[in-house]
């Protein structure tokens, strides 16, 4: 018997922190808005019913939540996004002023890079 309990608690435990870790990261991420989000629900009156067990003023907290979880993960993203598109355009710039300052290597770099530009331009005015 005392085998079987410490192997249901071993199964169990590692779930039960797992979900009062994302619980808490829940509440500790949405609690700052929650009550503007709610605020606004409650004037659109799309959640002014019963749903099964759950209260009106529970749908609208929980509805805040995940609203709010999903703003927070669409702005997560779009900052990760800006600020990779600012780093990698700014390493390239940093790459291409190194290679314009080495004495060969920039005359083919140059000249490479120019060939370039003129087809992609050119291609372009086609399209146009």
């Amino acid at each position: 018997m005392k085998k079987y309990f410490l192997t249901g608690l071993v199964i169990l435990l590692p779930l039960a922190v797992t979900i009062a870790v994302l619980l808490f990261l829940i509440n500790f991420l949405t609690q700052p808005f929650i009550g503007v989000v709610s605020a606004i629900l409650s004037k659109m009156n799309l959640l002014n019913r019963n749903f099964l067990f759950l209260s009106s003023e529970h749908l609208v907290r929980y509805t805040s939540q995940v609203v709010i979880l999903i703003l927070l993960f669409i702005i997560t993203v779009l900052l990760g996004a800006i600020t990779r598109l600012f780093v990698i355009n700014s390493l390239f710039r940093l790459g291409d002023k190194i290679i314009h300052r080495i004495p060969i290597v920039n005359t083919v770099y140059k000249t490479t890079q120019d060939i370039i530009l003129k087809t992609y331009k050119r291609k372009i005015s086609k399209l146009y």
